[in-house]
């Protein structure tokens, strides 16, 4: 939605990718193997399928050929006792994606229910809790995740890891990302979903601007803005 009094002639549609990662938070309470159940009886693909495949197929990575994508859920027989509980908060389509998620745990014997919490909360996740939370590249880098403190906490004993990030740096060889992409996700702890392209308008002297290059010197000063808005 815009304001109704924006004057017709300056406004323009942008569509772009956001790199907004709708992705799941699984608490790390639950044991392994549970973890990884849970990741593999979700399917990507069907959950697209709900945005008539607008969606896009995700990972931590802003190489596009670096994809990490679970088409096909597989079916074990595993005895879950407990019943989870996937968070989310109240902005669209977050709800819709919660229910399908839990629907499709439900189906693989994954007892499960959502539950609506507000933006300002901080949620700690406990031993049968998953959250469903939205990430963005707040600068154009490939390893603005693989290298944050958040990502080098989850991974601090993996040495690994620490060395894959040293060589990226050095060489930037894009097999460094996909075993840094792996080596998270074999933790089933963070799990990137999918992302949606962003639409907004946009006056003729913001129309430059990219979400996903996030060119902030390509933005008019405030006075450029203020003059014009008093020649109207």
């Amino acid at each position: 939605m815009y304001p109704l009094n924006i004057d017709e002639n300056i406004r323009e549609l942008l569509i772009e990718s956001s790199k907004i990662i709708f992705n799941l938070e699984i608490s790390t309470k639950i044991p392994l193997n549970i973890r990884k159940h849970i990741v593999d009886s979700i399917s990507i693909k069907e959950i697209i399928k709900n945005f008539n495949n607008k969606a896009i197929a995700e990972n931590f990575s802003l190489n596009k050929k670096n994809k990490m994508e679970n088409l096909k859920p597989r079916k074990l027989k595993i005895d879950i006792d407990k019943e989870f509980i996937i968070y989310y908060n109240p902005f669209y389509p977050n709800k819709i994606i919660a229910d399908l998620i839990s629907e499709q745990l439900n189906k693989n014997n994954i007892k499960c229910s959502i539950k609506q919490y507000k933006y300002s909360e901080n949620i700690v996740l406990k031993d049968n809790e998953i959250n469903l939370v939205l990430n963005y590249f707040e600068f154009y880098d490939e390893l603005y995740f693989y290298d944050s403190q958040y990502f080098k906490y989850l991974m601090k004993n993996s040495k690994f890891y620490m060395e894959l990030i040293k060589l990226y740096k050095k060489y930037n060889f894009r097999i460094i990302l996909n075993l840094l992409n792996i080596s998270i996700s074999k933790r089933y702890v963070k799990i990137p979903l999918f992302s949606f392209k962003s639409i907004y308008y946009a006056n003729k002297e913001l129309s430059n601007f990219s979400f996903l290059e996030l060119n902030y010197d390509l933005i008019p000063n405030e006075s450029f803005l203020n003059k014009n808005k008093t020649k109207k």
